[in-house]
Formats: structure tokens, C-alpha cells, sequence
């Protein structure tokens, strides 16, 4: 994968436009991955089992124009997995497993080009932004349709997102006279650890013949270790994640859809996240003779999910943040179906029959 980021900004004057050599800049990126596979897998009568092997090499190439600064990294990584799964009964299968895997920081994260967000606040990348590595265990049981997992994952040189004041990250940057000296500015940086403890539920529900609910839960409990600027961060916190799905049937192509979600206070790095959720609404009618539909949905209804987060570096400072968007949007929208339904159905079957197909490595 390569990249050419030649972002130019100029200075437009009434007699003439001048290049902007304060923000002009460009960025050169190149990535190289290569991987080899290993797996096995065995089927007995209750127990199976699959374990696999993955090897990649990666080279990574980057150069800033602005300042002349370049960076290189080379490695290579194995990736075991193991797999088991025993049937209890027909109905119910305990699984265990076992992996590690790999989180490769994306091109914008790894672009130093330093951005203005407002007066007080930078955005930029990281160029030694390091990879994170995950080691992951899980005991899952599943029983008919509903799916219980206890995990837990330990991270080594977790990708996070601070705010935080910008010499502490840029020490070269210039405060220019004049201009407010409480800058700040995102920026992606490795952590030393973090850690997850965690259990999730899928359980989907039949109320009635009309009423069809999914429930989703997480219940976790994150732990991060680092530093930034001084400032040491040994700290953790529980969350629940809660989801509701509802789907309602009624006579005469009638449809409904109420649809909530809830995010209890959370800890990630130096940042802790407020309590937040929201309602979303639906309903449709099929019209003319099955053909036509018409649909109208809500999102947010309350107007109560709105992200607010308090980043807290000890003895230094706090700031809190809060983003009010228009997340309460309705939408009213009419579908017509040309032709015969059953003609639809085997093109429809078809189609994902060649997905299948190709995500399997087929023809």
C-alpha cells in the first residue's frame, strides 16, 4: 500500500495568492505486509477442535517533506489461534479459545502534519505510533439461540487518542505572540498495558407472535497503564453496554421498530467517558399489493446521545468535553420493486451464493 499526501493551503491577498508554508505540507506512506497460514482442524463425535499459525512480515516507510523527517519500521510476527468447541447436548455448546492478533495503526494516525481544529485545539499523527498486540481468551456457551462469552484480553502498547497540551507531545511547537498558551492537541500515542475483563450476552426473545426482541449486554471492566507528559496513569473502571432490539408485525402490512441502547460512564486511558444512549423509532407499510413500501424512522428521539468526556492528567489539568450533534434525524422514504418477487428472490440467492464464494478464495 502506498500514499502521496500532498496537501497544499495558500493565502489568498486581493492582488495576488502566496503557498501557506505554515500548514502546506506533504506526506509520503508505503506498507508492505506479507503472510503465510498454517491450520488444522479435527471433528470427533462431541469435540472439534481448530489451531492455526499465521506469519507476517511487514516494512513500513514514511517521509515528511516538511522538515525532512522519514521513518522506518521492519517486523515480524507469529499469530497462534486454537480453537474447541465440545456439544453438551444438541442444543448447547461449550467453546474455548484462545488467540493473538494485531491492531496496525491507520495511515491518518500515522500523518504528523499538524491541523488546526480551532483556536485552542491541534490534530495530528504519530509517526512512531507502534502497533498493538492482543493476547485474547474466551469461555463461550451457547444454548439454542442465545450466546453467553467471558473474555479476557491483555494488550501490549495500546493505540489511544489523547488531549492533551501540546508542548508536552510537540515541545518544539511555537506559541507565537500574542497567542493563547493553553493549546492542546489529539494525537494517537501507545500506552504501556491495558487489560479487559468481560462478559457479553446475545439473547433474543419471542414475546409473541408479533413482538420479536434482541438483547444485547456487555458488562466490562478496563484497566490502562501508561505515562504522557509526566503524568503516570495506573487507573481502571466497570461498564455495562446494554442494546435492545424490538420488531413488531401487525395486519395489513403494518411494521414497527423501537430500538434502544445505553453506555454506562467508561474509562479509556486518560479519558472517562459520561453516561449515554438514546431511542430510535420506526414503522412501515407495504402498499400496493406488496410491491411498495413506505418507511419512517427517528433517531435519538430524546436527543440523549451525546458523547461528553472528562480527560484528567493528575496535577497538571482537566478538560472537559462535550459534542452536541444532530443526531435526531427522521427520515421518510418509499420503495417500489419492479418485476416478479420470485424472480428478486433467485437473483438475491444467487448473489450471495457468489459472495460466499469469493470470501472462501473460489472463483
Amino acid at each position: 500500500m502506498a500514499s502521496d499526501n500532498d496537501a497544499k493551503f495558500f493565502d489568498v491577498k486581493p492582488t495576488q495568492t502566496d503557498v501557506d508554508s505554515g500548514k502546506t505540507n506533504r506526506f509520503f506512506y508505503k506498507e508492505y505486509n506479507q503472510a503465510a497460514y498454517a491450520n488444522y482442524s479435527k471433528e470427533f463425535k462431541k469435540f472439534s477442535m481448530q489451531v492455526g499459525l499465521r506469519g507476517e512480515q511487514t516494512a513500513l516507510r514514511t517521509r515528511q517533506v516538511k522538515g525532512d523527517t522519514s521513518f522506518k519500521r521492519d517486523y515480524f510476527l507469529l499469530f497462534p489461534s486454537a480453537y474447541f468447541n465440545y456439544k453438551l447436548k444438541e442444543t448447547a455448546t461449550l467453546g474455548v479459545s484462545v488467540s493473538r492478533r494485531i491492531d496496525r495503526p491507520g495511515y491518518s494516525a500515522l500523518n504528523p502534519f499538524l491541523t488546526q481544529v480551532d483556536a485552542t485545539i491541534y490534530n495530528t499523527g504519530n509517526p512512531n505510533l507502534k502497533p498493538q498486540m492482543t493476547w485474547s481468551y474466551e469461555l463461550s456457551y451457547t444454548v439454542k439461540n442465545m450466546a453467553f462469552t467471558l473474555g479476557y484480553s491483555r494488550t501490549i502498547d495500546p493505540q489511544n487518542t489523547v488531549l492533551s497540551k501540546i508542548l508536552d507531545v510537540i515541545p518544539a511547537f511555537e506559541i507565537k505572540p500574542g497567542q493563547d498558551s493553553n493549546i492542546t492537541v489529539q494525537i494517537p500515542v501507545n500506552l504501556e498495558s491495558s487489560d479487559y475483563f468481560g462478559l457479553t450476552a446475545t439473547v433474543p426473545l419471542r414475546i409473541s407472535k408479533s413482538w420479536n426482541m434482541i438483547n444485547n449486554l456487555n458488562v466490562f471492566y478496563n484497566h490502562f497503564n501508561g505515562a504522557l507528559g509526566g503524568v503516570l496513569l495506573n487507573s481502571g473502571a466497570p461498564a455495562v453496554n446494554i442494546r435492545t432490539n424490538n420488531s413488531f408485525t401487525f395486519k395489513k402490512g403494518w411494521g414497527a421498530e423501537i430500538n434502544a441502547n445505553l453506555r454506562s460512564g467508561s474509562r479509556y486511558g486518560y479519558s472517562r467517558f459520561k453516561p449515554q444512549g438514546g431511542i430510535d423509532l420506526g414503522a412501515q407499510k407495504t402498499v400496493l399489493q406488496g410491491k411498495g413500501t413506505l418507511r419512517f424512522n427517528m433517531t435519538d428521539i430524546l436527543w440523549t446521545n451525546r458523547p461528553r468526556v472528562a480527560v484528567t492528567y493528575e496535577g497538571s489539568y482537566i478538560e472537559n468535553w462535550h459534542a452536541f450533534r444532530e443526531t435526531r434525524v427522521g427520515t421518510l422514504s418509499f420503495t417500489y420493486r419492479f418485476g416478479s418477487n420470485k424472480v428478486q428472490a433467485a437473483r438475491r440467492r444467487a448473489t450471495a451464493s457468489e459472495e460466499e464464494i469469493r470470501r472462501a478464495g473460489g472463483n
